[in-house]
């Protein structure tokens, strides 16, 4: 299992990535963080138009978006879809909005000085040291996915950001 989350307005959100008897489950489901820090009961609330195992999740702007993944014949994909979180919690429909450069499954996944990143992660068998980037507009769609310099040389990083810049530590 390589399910994606995010924390905001007092719920714990999580993008499934289990497998269920040859499928990638496209759920997501969320528990409200309660003022002890435990968790309430989880639901389901929403489901992607794509099962997608190991995709890179992040919100930004109001929308939250999955990018890459792959299915459960390790079959890997470029799409990212996209979701408007309601101001009550729920999910708005979602959209395919974009095709990254390059197929991709476990990136990690972020947003920072206006553009969403993929980095690392795999596809087909093969380990990715690269970083993918997008511009994202106003209205919370995509530009054209880039490859950029620099080639990392650590695989699987994890990432933050801090004050707009992005640390990968591995």
């Amino acid at each position: 299992m390589q399910p994606g989350g995010f924390a905001v307005n007092g719920y714990l959100y999580v993008i499934d990535g289990k497998i269920y008897g040859g499928a990638s489950s496209n759920t997501i489901e969320r528990a409200a963080i309660n003022r002890d820090g435990s968790l309430g009961d989880w639901q389901v609330i929403s489901a992607m138009n794509v099962g997608r195992y190991g995709p890179g999740i992040v919100y930004v702007g109001g929308y939250v978006y999955a990018a890459g993944g792959s299915d459960y014949l390790n079959s890997y994909t470029d799409t990212v879809e996209r979701a408007k979180l309601n101001a009550d919690g729920t999910f708005g429909a979602w959209e395919n909005v974009s095709s990254m450069s390059i197929t991709r499954s476990s990136p990690e996944t972020l947003a920072a000085r206006g553009f969403l990143y993929s980095i690392g992660g795999s596809t087909s068998g093969y380990y990715l040291f690269n970083v993918d980037r997008v511009p994202i507009n106003p209205d919370g769609t995509l530009g054209s996915w880039q490859i950029i310099p620099p080639t990392l040389n650590i695989y699987g990083p994890k990432v933050v950001t801090v004050n707009g810049n992005i640390y990968a530590i591995g």
